[in-house]
């Protein structure tokens, strides 16, 4: 029944390429709803427009290089997410450039909390394959679960650091 029910939200939001802040106001209640929809204003006043890119998810780019995903519940099961979940996901590649943002002493504890490592991405994560690895090479994802308002500032300061990497035309 659930799958039914998810193929077709998929098949809607496919035809209609919803607005993510009023996927977020139907599926999300209280703080939940206030700090995902902070987050998406922080991304669209810093032109990070998150697009539609599947079943309750969403894209933000920045000068056509992806920055980050928000997703909310009612997407693909892998992600774990409850009824009024979210999580911001941030691909590793570019965050050994930035180490000192995940590494910040005001940030260690949150970076402890949300960084993935690789482990086995069958075979299509390169950062799993990097030779001679270090600890920020092996970062597969950051994901952002329910953000409070701490969780918030560093998932704005990650995307800052993803926009400087694109302006500065490093590996983003």
């Amino acid at each position: 029944m659930a799958e039914q029910e998810n193929n077709s939200i998929a098949k809607e939001q496919a035809k209609a390429k919803p607005k993510i802040e009023d996927s977020i106001n139907e599926v999300l209640t209280g703080e939940a709803r206030a700090n995902a929809l902070d987050f998406v204003a922080f991304l669209r006043a810093n032109k990070m427009n998150p697009a539609w890119s599947a079943t309750n998810a969403w894209a933000a780019n920045y000068k056509g290089k992806r920055v980050c995903w928000v997703r909310i519940h009612g997407g693909a099961d892998y992600h774990g997410l409850e009824p009024n979940e979210w999580h911001i996901c941030f691909h590793g590649e570019f965050i050994g450039e930035y180490a000192d943002v995940i590494s910040a002493d005001g940030f260690k504890k949150l970076a402890d909390a949300h960084i993935k490592y690789c482990t086995t991405c069958a075979g299509y994560c390169p950062r799993g394959k990097a030779p001679n690895p270090t600890k920020f090479e092996k970062i597969c994802a950051i994901w952002i679960k329910n953000a409070d308002a701490e969780a918030l500032d560093w998932a704005k300061k990650l995307a800052e650091a993803k926009m400087r990497a694109i302006v500065e035309n490093k590996k983003a």
